[in-house]
């Protein structure tokens, strides 16, 4: 339970600190327009005030999002940044293969396919839920002849405190792919 806790706290401080940079550059035009202490202190209540309410609420879509398996926690917890790490008996020129052929039906735009070092990098399109998506894969050769994958899955506007469980969703059909 405490890593519940501690992962939606994170995702919370997160927020509330990128959704109070427009509060801080408000109070700096005051404080630069030479505006009296009484409006720049009630601008900085406010500001204060409505940003953590924001921030608590995102937070909360946010965790209802991730819907994590009952008892399990995601490695990455309720942020942004999701990450799979998987064993294939398959070689990583089959693995890639795999995986780009599963993805054809989906809206990801392959960026770079790198066969020698076993990389991929696919990127999508904006949706309601978020600005778009950076999917990083790499496939290692293991001495028993099968592969190493790792995928992480992040925001394309890389401080994005949110994304209501796409990079999660990603992570998950990439799982799918891999598994039949």
């Amino acid at each position: 339970m405490n890593q519940y806790i501690s992962s939606a706290a994170k995702v919370f401080l997160h927020t509330y600190l990128t959704l109070l940079l427009p509060v801080a550059a408000m109070l700096a035009l005051l404080f630069l327009g030479g505006k009296d202490a009484h409006l720049m202190n009630s601008v900085l209540e406010f500001g204060l005030m409505s940003t953590a309410i924001c921030a608590l609420v995102l937070t909360i879509f946010q965790v209802a999002s991730i819907k994590p398996e009952p008892g399990v926690l995601p490695a990455a917890g309720f942020g942004v940044r999701q990450t799979l790490v998987a064993s294939a008996t398959q070689a990583p020129a089959q693995i890639i293969d795999r995986l780009q052929k599963g993805l054809l039906p989906h809206p990801w735009k392959i960026v770079n396919v790198d066969r020698e070092t076993g990389t991929l990098r696919f990127e999508t399109g904006s949706t309601w839920r978020s600005l778009g998506e950076v999917i990083e894969i790499r496939a290692r050769p293991q001495e028993n002849g099968g592969t190493e994958l790792r995928a992480v899955s992040m925001p394309f506007i890389r401080f994005a405190p949110i994304d209501f469980g796409k990079n999660r969703q990603n992570i998950q059909l990439l799982r799918r792919i891999l598994e039949t």
